[in-house]
C-alpha cells in the first residue's frame, strides 16, 4: 500500500511537470511555426506586389508602343502626305527605343521606313508581304515576335494592322530595342540581393539588368517558376529553388500581359529568412528558463496534494474488501476534507442499501418463477396455433433466409421444413421474373417497419404456379431495429380462377349486348336503371353505359308526365308478369336534324332462379329507316303514276306487264290495259320493224347484258299511225324483267334543229370578237372559249377546254376569284373586276373581266369577257410615276400643307403666325473665295454645306425658306405651329457651327459662319402665278436678317425676344446695345451653348 501511495505522489509530480511544460513547448513550437508561416506569407505578398509592378511596367511599355503604332496609322489615314513626318516624330520621341519603323499598305508595299530614325530612300523600299510580322498583323490585328539578339541587343518586332475611318488599311511594323527597358526594370527591385529577369515561352532568358548574363543564352525551363509558365501558362508564388545566380532563392513568376513572356523575381533565402532565425534562438532560451521554474513548482504541489489522497485511497481499499465500517479522519475544510466527509456518508448509505437489496432479491426470485410458468403455457398455445393454422406461417431474418416454416407452408408450397430452413425465400417460391420486385418490396418493408398486405404469384416445389395472399409484419427489437419478418400466406388460386371466369363471362355478355344493333336497358323493381348497352346510352345522350346506373326516367326525360307514363307501363308489366312485344311508337326526342324517330319496343320481366320478378328488360329497335322506306315506296308508286314520262315493265319475252298512264297516252292508247300482254313490236310500223328487231338484238341486248342499261332515241308509231320521236331508257332488273322509260321528244327535236341554226350564228359572232370569251360551268371548268381567248393565254383550243379557272388565274387571286364565282352563281347578275392572270409560259399579265351568269345548254354557266390591259397599265404606271415626280418636286419647293392647298386653290396664300423664330446664316469669306475658285468648284462646295444644313433642318423639324448666294434662311413654328420653335432653332444654330468646324477639318478650310436669330410674329405664304416660293414677311424677318448682318463671325447673335424664351435652357453672353439699321440701338446676346444640370 505504501509503495502504491508513493507511486501516486510521483505520478502526480510528473503529471504537474508535464502539464506545466507541455503548453510552453507546444506554444513555443506553434509560435515558431506561425512565425515561419507569417514570414513566408510576407515574402510571398511582397514578391507578388513587386512582380505586379514589374509586370505593369513592361505591359505599359508594350501598350505604349502599340498605341504609337495605332496613332501613326490614324495620322497617316487622315494626312497621307504627313506620314513620314509622323514616323520621325514617334522615332525621335523615343530615340533609343526604335531600331526601325516601317509603314506599309494593305498589300505589304513599304510606303515609308526609318532605320535608327533616318529615312530610307524610296528606291530602297520593298514589298514585305511575305514576312511574318506583316502576315500575322494582317490576320490577327497585332503581332509580337520572339526576342532576337543582334550585336548583344535584344530586339523585338512589333506590328499592328490599322483600318482608317475611310476604309484605308495600313500595317505599321517596328523593330524595338528592349535593352533600356530591362535596365530600367532594376529600379523596381525590392532590396539588396533581389532581382528581376524575363523569359520567353520556351524558358530562354531574354531580359536581365546585366546584358552580359542575357548574352549567355541561358535556358531556365527547369526552374519551377519557369516550367509552370511554359506548361500551364500561369505563374507560381514564393517557391524555393536554386536561382539564376546559383544560390538558393525564393522566387515568384507571372505572365506579362499581351506578350506571352514571363517575369520572375528572386530573393536569396539567407536574406529572406535571417530575421525569423534570430527570433527562434531567443524564444528557445526563454522556454528553457520557464520550464525549470515549472518543474520545481510541480514537485511541491504534488507533495501537498498527495497526503490526503493517500488517506482516501486507504478508505477505498477498505470498502473494496467489504469493510463498510471504515472511517476517514481528515478535518480540513478544503475540498479534500469535504470529499472525506462525503466518503464517510457514502459508507453509511452503502450499508443501508446492501440490506435493502438482499430483501428485494428474495422477492424478485419468487416473481421470476411465476412468470416462467406463464410463459411456458403461452408458448404451448402459440406452438399449437402455429402447427394447426391453415395459413402458411413463415419467419425469415433480415437476409430473407427462412428460420420458421409451419405445416400449412409445407402443404401449400410442397417443401418440408428441413428443405426450407436456411434458404432464401425468393429462391424457393418466387418466379424468376418477379425476384427483383420482391427483393425491393422486402427492403421497403424493413425500412418503413409497418405491416403490409399484398397478392403475389408463387411457385410450388413441383413448379406449379399458384396465387397467394400475403400478410407480412416486420419484427422489431426493443431498440426499434428490424430483426426479421413474419409472414402468413393463403392460397387463393381457386378463388382467383372463379373470379377470372366470372369477369370473362361478364365481358362476353357486355361485348354481345354492346354489339347488337338493338338498344337494351334493364331496371330493378324500384324502376331504377341498373344498366344498358352502348346503343341505348348513345341514343339517351349519355357518355357511357355506366352513366345510367342509379338514374330513373325522371333524370332522363324532361317531361315529368311522360316519365310517369313509362314508369306506370313498366310497373304494370312487372306486376302482371306479362311481356309487351313489338310496340311501335315514336321517340320523345327527335333526331339532331329534327326528324321523328320510330321505335319497335319490347319489354320483358326479369326473373331470378326461383321465378320471382326482379326487374324489367327493355329492347328497343330504331325502325325509322324502315318506316321512311315504306313511305318512299308509297310515294314512288304515286310518282310513277303521275310521271310525265312513259314507264313500262316487260317480261323476258318482251311482253308488257305494266305501263303507266303517260306511256299509254304517248303511244295513243286511252287505257294502259290495252297494252298489257302485247309485244313491244306493236310500237313499230311494218317498214321499221325489221330495223328495230336488228337494233334490239345487236345493240340493246348486248348493252343490257354488259351495263344492265341502254339509252337512245327511237322513232315509233302511235296507235293512230302518226310517227313520234322518243328518248328511250332500257334497264334490266335482277329478276330478268326490263324497265322501259320513254319521253316524247318530237317537239324538242324540232327546237334543236332551230337552235342549231341560231348557235351557228352566235358562234360566228363569238369567234369574231377581239376580246377573249370564256364560258365556265358551275365548278369553274372551261366548257367553251373563242380563238382570241386561247391566243391570249397561249393554249390550243383542245388544251384550253376542260381547264379549271385556277390554272390561269394568278395564285394570289385564287381566293377572291372563288368568292366572285360563288357569289355570281348564288345571286346571279353581273360583275367587273381587274386582276392578274397567267399565260401558259408562266408570264403574268393584267386583265379586265366582265362576267355574267346565263343559261348554257340548259344549265347555269358564267360568261367572261376578258381584255388584256397590259398596255393600259403601262400607260397608267407611267402617268403615276410622272405624277409622283411632280409631287416630290413641289414638296421640295413648298411645305406639304401649302402644296396641298395650292393644288386645291390656285390663288395666293397668306397666313399669320403670332410666334415663330427665324434664323439667317451667312458664310464669312465666301465672297472672296468665289474670286479664287471656278464656278463649278464654288457651287459644289456650297452644295455640300447647304445639304448638311438641310439635313439639320429636317432633323429638328424646321422649315427651310430659301438660300440667297451664301446666305441660308430657316424658320421654326410654321407652317404647323409648335411651342418649342425657339429651342429647335437654337439647337440647329449650334449644330450648324459644329458642322462648319467638321467641314473645315476635313477640307483644310477656315470658314466661319455668322448667325442671327429673332422671335416674333410673321406673315407666311405664296404670291404670284409663276416661279412661286413659300416666303416670310414682317419686322421679325427683317430684324433676324439684321442680327446676322451685324453679327460677329463664328457667333450666334439673338435678340432680347429670343433671349427671354431661351435663357433657362441655354448659355448666353450679353453683347450690349448696338446700332441696327432702321431700328436704332438694340440690346443683343450671343448664344454660346447648352446648359447642363446645375448651371444657372
Amino acid at each position: 500500500m505504501i509503495i502504491k501511495r508513493r507511486l501516486l505522489a510521483k505520478n502526480l509530480a510528473l503529471l504537474f511537470v508535464f502539464a506545466a511544460i507541455l503548453p510552453l513547448i507546444a506554444g513555443g513550437t506553434l509560435s515558431i511555426y506561425s512565425g515561419f508561416r507569417f514570414s513566408n506569407r510576407e515574402i510571398a505578398t511582397r514578391q507578388e506586389s513587386i512582380i505586379a509592378l514589374g509586370n505593369t511596367y513592361i505591359s505599359t511599355s508594350v501598350d505604349r508602343i502599340f498605341y504609337n503604332l495605332k496613332l501613326l496609322g490614324d495620322l497617316t489615314s487622315k494626312s497621307p502626305n504627313h506620314a513620314l513626318q509622323s514616323l520621325a516624330e514617334i522615332c525621335v520621341d523615343s530615340l533609343s527605343l526604335y531600331q526601325k519603323i516601317t509603314l506599309t499598305n494593305s498589300q505589304g508595299q513599304e510606303l515609308y521606313s526609318l532605320v535608327e530614325c533616318q529615312p530610307v530612300a524610296p528606291k530602297s523600299l520593298t514589298n514585305i508581304s511575305q514576312t511574318e510580322a506583316f502576315f500575322r498583323a494582317k490576320k490577327a490585328g497585332e503581332f509580337i515576335s520572339k526576342v532576337s539578339f543582334v550585336k548583344d541587343k535584344p530586339l523585338v518586332t512589333i506590328s499592328r494592322n490599322i483600318l482608317s475611318k475611310n476604309g484605308d488599311q495600313f500595317v505599321v511594323i517596328a523593330v524595338v530595342n528592349f535593352e533600356n527597358l530591362w535596365t530600367k526594370l532594376s529600379i523596381l527591385e525590392p532590396g539588396k540581393g533581389s532581382y528581376f529577369y524575363i523569359v520567353d515561352r520556351q524558358g530562354n532568358l531574354i531580359g536581365y539588368k546585366d546584358i552580359k548574363v542575357v548574352g549567355e543564352r541561358k535556358n531556365l525551363a527547369s526552374f519551377p517558376t519557369v516550367s509552370l509558365l511554359i506548361k500551364r501558362g500561369k505563374g507560381i508564388t514564393a517557391k524555393r529553388y536554386i536561382g539564376l545566380l546559383g544560390v538558393e532563392v525564393i522566387g515568384t513568376s507571372t505572365l506579362i500581359r499581351r506578350t506571352g513572356w514571363g517575369i520572375i523575381v528572386e530573393q536569396p533565402v539567407a536574406q529572406a529568412l535571417a530575421a525569423p532565425q534570430r527570433l527562434i534562438v531567443h524564444f528557445t532560451l526563454l522556454i528553457v528558463a520557464v520550464s525549470f521554474v515549472a518543474i520545481v513548482a510541480a514537485i511541491m504541489l504534488a507533495q501537498y496534494i498527495g497526503h490526503p489522497i493517500n488517506l482516501l485511497a486507504q478508505g477505498a481499499e477498505a470498502i473494496a474488501q467489504g469493510d463498510l465500517s471504515y472511517f476517514i479522519k481528515i478535518n480540513s475544510k478544503n475540498e479534500i476534507g469535504i470529499l472525506a466527509r462525503a466518503f464517510n456518508q457514502m459508507t453509511r448509505q452503502l450499508r443501508i442499501s446492501r440490506e435493502t437489496l438482499e430483501e428485494y432479491n428474495r422477492t424478485l426470485e419468487q416473481r421470476v418463477e411465476r412468470r416462467t410458468q406463464e410463459l411456458k403455457k403461452s408458448q404451448q398455445r402459440l406452438s399449437l396455433l402455429f402447427q394447426q393454422t391453415p395459413l402458411a406461417v413463415i419467419e425469415f431474418n433480415t437476409n430473407f433466409e427462412v428460420i420458421e416454416w409451419n405445416p400449412a407452408a409445407e402443404q401449400i408450397f410442397g417443401y418440408t421444413k428441413d428443405e426450407a430452413i436456411g434458404h432464401h425465400l425468393t429462391d424457393l417460391i418466387v418466379p424468376e421474373n418477379a425476384k427483383v420486385e420482391v427483393n425491393q418490396f422486402i427492403e421497403a418493408l424493413l425500412a418503413r417497419c409497418s405491416p403490409t398486405r399484398n397478392t403475389n404469384d408463387n411457385l410450388t416445389k413441383d413448379g406449379k404456379s399458384i396465387i397467394c395472399e400475403w400478410y407480412s409484419t416486420p419484427l422489431i427489437d426493443s431498440d426499434g431495429n428490424a430483426i426479421g419478418i413474419a409472414s402468413m400466406a393463403l392460397d387463393i388460386t381457386a378463388r382467383k380462377q372463379v373470379e377470372e371466369e366470372l369477369r370473362t363471362s361478364k365481358e362476353y355478355l357486355r361485348l354481345i349486348i354492346d354489339n347488337i344493333p338493338q338498344q337494351v336497358f334493364w331496371k330493378d323493381t324500384n324502376l331504377v336503371f341498373q344498366g344498358c348497352n352502348k346503343n341505348w346510352a348513345k341514343y339517351a345522350q349519355l357518355e357511357n353505359p355506366e352513366a345510367v346506373v342509379g338514374k330513373t326516367d325522371y333524370d332522363l326525360i324532361p317531361k315529368r308526365e311522360v316519365a310517369e307514363l313509362f314508369r306506370a307501363q313498366d310497373l304494370h308489366i312487372m306486376e302482371t308478369d306479362t311481356p309487351e312485344l313489338h310496340v311501335i311508337a315514336t321517340k320523345q326526342k327527335p333526331s339532331a336534324e329534327g326528324k321523328t324517330i320510330w321505335l319497335d319496343i319490347s319489354k320483358i320481366p326479369i326473373h331470378d332462379s326461383s321465378g320471382k320478378v326482379i326487374g324489367i328488360l327493355g329492347v328497343v329497335e330504331d325502325i325509322t329507316d324502315r318506316k321512311y322506306t315504306e313511305a318512299i315506296l308509297h310515294r314512288q308508286a304515286a310518282v310513277i303514276e303521275a310521271a310525265l314520262d312513259g314507264i313500262s315493265i316487260l317480261n323476258y319475252q318482251g311482253e308488257f306487264l305494266y305501263t303507266n298512264k303517260a306511256f299509254a297516252e304517248i303511244n295513243g292508247y286511252e287505257n294502259p290495259a290495252e297494252l298489257i300482254g302485247k309485244s313491244w313490236k306493236v310500237m313499230y310500223s311494218e317498214d321499221d320493224l325489221q330495223r328495230a328487231e336488228q337494233r334490239y338484238q345487236q345493240e340493246i341486248i348486248p348493252a343490257l347484258l354488259k351495263d344492265r342499261q341502254w339509252r337512245g332515241e327511237e322513232t315509233m308509231v302511235r296507235k293512230d299511225g302518226r310517227k313520234i320521236s322518243l328518248e328511250v331508257l332500257h334497264y334490266i332488273l335482277d329478276s330478268g324483267e326490263q324497265v322501259c322509260i320513254t319521253r316524247d321528244i318530237t317537239a324538242r327535236k324540232q327546237a334543236e334543229s332551230a337552235l342549231r341554226e341560231r348557235e351557228e350564228q352566235y358562234h360566228s359572232i363569238f369567234e369574231a370578237t377581239s376580246d377573249g370569251l370564256i364560258i365556265n360551268d358551275f365548278e369553274g371548268y372551261v366548257v367553251e372559249a373563242n380563238t382570241a381567248a386561247c391566243q391570249m393565254y397561249g393554249y390550243h383550243y383542245e388544251e384550253f377546254i376542260g381547264m379549271h379557272g385556277s390554272e390561269f388565274i394568278h395564285p394570289q387571286e385564287h381566293e377572291r376569284a372563288l368568292k366572285d364565282l360563288q357569289k355570281l352563281f348564288k345571286n346571279g347578275g353581273y360583275f367587273k373586276i381587274q386582276g392578274t392572270h397567267v399565260r401558259k409560259d408562266g408570264a403574268a399579265f393584267p386583265m379586265e373581266v366582265h362576267a355574267m351568269s346565263f343559261l348554257y345548254k340548259g344549265k347555269l354557266h358564267m360568261m367572261s369577257v376578258i381584255r388584256d390591259i397590259t398596255e393600259r397599265k403601262q400607260a397608267e404606271e407611267a402617268i403615276r410615276l410622272e405624277k409622283e415626280k411632280s409631287e416630290q418636286l413641289l414638296l421640295n419647293i413648298l411645305p406639304g400643307a401649302i402644296a396641298d392647298r395650292l393644288k386645291e386653290d390656285r390663288g395666293y396664300i397668306a397666313d399669320s403666325f403670332p410666334e415663330v423664330t427665324v434664323l439667317f446664316a451667312d458664310i464669312v469669306g465666301f465672297t472672296d473665295l468665289s474670286t479664287r475658285l471656278s464656278p463649278t468648284e464654288l457651287v459644289e462646295m456650297l452644295n455640300v454645306i447647304f445639304s448638311e444644313f438641310d439635313r439639320l433642318a429636317e432633323k429638328h423639324g424646321l422649315e427651310k425658306i430659301k438660300t440667297i448666294g451664301d446666305a441660308y434662311m430657316v424658320v421654326g413654328g410654321l407652317p404647323r405651329p409648335r411651342t418649342d420653335h425657339a429651342e429647335a432653332i437654337a439647337e440647329m444654330a449650334l449644330d450648324m457651327q459644329a458642322e462648319i468646324a467638321q467641314f473645315n477639318s476635313s477640307t483644310d478650310r477656315s470658314f466661319s459662319i455668322r448667325i442671327g436669330i429673332n422671335s416674333g410674329p410673321v406673315i407666311a405664304g405664296v404670291i404670284g402665278i409663276k416661279k412661286f416660293i413659300y416666303d416670310l414677311w414682317g419686322d421679325t424677318v427683317n430684324t433676324a436678317s439684321r442680327m446676322e448682318s451685324h453679327g460677329i463671325p463664328g457667333c450666334i447673335q439673338v435678340t432680347a425676344a429670343t433671349y427671354e424664351i431661351l435663357q433657362c435652357k441655354y448659355l448666353f453672353e450679353e453683347r450690349g446695345p448696338i446700332p441696327i439699321k432702321g431700328k436704332g440701338e438694340m440690346v443683343t446676346y450671343f448664344l454660346t451653348g447648352r446648359k447642363v444640370l446645375g448651371d444657372r
